[in-house]
């Protein structure tokens, strides 16, 4: 094939092509995360909890993931390891501009947007104002049943199930 056309992928058939295109606007954690990241410039424990309760606020206002994520029981709280992976070894998580054009492909894009911007601002700025890290106290994953408390008995870096934050989330709101 000729040089410039190295990144196409050949496509036989009509389902596999429809498959390559859902794959394209499917979005995980790593994609929201970096919006975050540039639009909030959280540090890391604060970026992890800021898209754990993002996702918790999306899951239970759709009952389904609307974003890929597998968030494990960390000592800290839930942590979406792909995400703090980048953000720690490979300092390039900002650089993922993929976010808006991804979600732009949902029915609902700006509801999902402002659902992710407000609670980004209420979490965001909690856990910047309450020493969380050290205070178990000002950690809201940490009440006594929400889905981490459950997970984290179970063993750490235990993943949390959706199930789980679909009962359970309400416990750790603001």
């Amino acid at each position: 094939m000729d040089p410039y056309f190295r990144d196409v992928r050949q496509v036989m058939d009509y389902h596999d092509f429809l498959k390559e295109l859902q794959d394209d606007i499917e979005f995980d954690a790593i994609d929201v995360a970096s919006y975050l990241l540039r639009r909030y410039f959280f540090p890391s424990f604060v970026l992890q909890k800021t898209l754990y309760f993002v996702y918790a606020e999306l899951l239970n206002e759709y009952g389904r993931p609307i974003f890929k994520a597998e968030f494990e029981a960390y000592d800290r709280g839930p942590v979406e390891r792909l995400v703090y992976r980048d953000n720690k070894y490979t300092d390039k998580l900002a650089d993922n501009y993929d976010f808006m054009s991804k979600v732009a492909a949902l029915d609902d894009a700006q509801h999902i947007i402002d659902v992710i911007n407000e609670t980004a601002q209420k979490y965001g700025q909690y856990y910047q104002q309450h020493d969380a890290w050290n205070h178990e106290a000002d950690n809201l994953t940490h009440r006594p049943g929400p889905p981490w408390s459950i997970t984290h008995a179970k063993g750490q870096n235990t993943l949390l199930g959706d199930d789980d934050i679909l009962k359970y989330h309400a416990l750790e709101r603001l």
